[in-house]
Protein backbone atom coordinates (compact mmCIF):
# COMPACT_ATOMS: atom_id res chain seq x y z
CA UNK A 1 0.00 0.00 0.00
CA UNK A 2 1.37 3.59 -0.57
CA UNK A 3 0.59 6.91 1.53
CA UNK A 4 -1.60 7.87 -1.75
CA UNK A 5 -3.91 4.73 -1.54
CA UNK A 6 -4.44 5.27 2.51
CA UNK A 7 -8.04 6.11 3.32
CA UNK A 8 -8.25 8.91 6.10
CA UNK A 9 -11.83 9.55 5.67
CA UNK A 10 -13.26 7.56 8.89
CA UNK A 11 -10.25 8.44 11.42
CA UNK A 12 -8.92 12.30 10.55
CA UNK A 13 -7.07 12.15 13.79
CA UNK A 14 -5.64 8.53 13.37
CA UNK A 15 -5.04 9.58 9.75
CA UNK A 16 -3.36 13.06 11.19
CA UNK A 17 -0.81 10.64 13.98
CA UNK A 18 -0.18 8.23 10.59
CA UNK A 19 0.67 11.42 7.61
CA UNK A 20 3.30 12.88 10.83
CA UNK A 21 5.21 9.95 11.69
CA UNK A 22 5.08 9.02 7.35
CA UNK A 23 6.86 12.86 6.98
CA UNK A 24 9.12 12.24 9.69
CA UNK A 25 10.29 8.75 8.12
CA UNK A 26 10.22 10.33 4.61
CA UNK A 27 12.30 13.05 5.44
CA UNK A 28 14.65 11.34 7.47
CA UNK A 29 15.33 8.49 4.49
CA UNK A 30 15.85 11.27 2.28
CA UNK A 31 18.56 12.82 5.21
CA UNK A 32 20.54 9.43 4.43
CA UNK A 33 20.21 9.17 0.50
CA UNK A 34 21.37 12.57 0.73
CA UNK A 35 24.39 12.00 2.64
CA UNK A 36 24.91 8.98 0.63
CA UNK A 37 25.28 11.27 -2.29
CA UNK A 38 22.15 9.93 -3.96
CA UNK A 39 19.27 11.77 -4.92
CA UNK A 40 14.94 10.58 -5.02
CA UNK A 41 14.08 12.33 -8.44
CA UNK A 42 10.39 11.53 -8.74
CA UNK A 43 9.23 11.60 -4.94
CA UNK A 44 5.09 11.50 -4.69
CA UNK A 45 2.79 9.69 -2.51
CA UNK A 46 2.60 6.88 -4.88
CA UNK A 47 6.00 6.08 -4.46
CA UNK A 48 6.44 6.02 -0.81
CA UNK A 49 5.43 2.26 0.40
CA UNK A 50 3.74 1.54 3.70
CA UNK A 51 4.38 -1.55 5.66
CA UNK A 52 1.58 -2.89 7.03
CA UNK A 53 3.05 -2.52 10.82
CA UNK A 54 2.40 1.15 10.02
CA UNK A 55 -0.78 1.38 8.66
Amino acid sequence: MTIRHYDSKDRPTEALDFYVKAGVGIARGLAHIHASNFAHRDLKLANVLVMPRYR
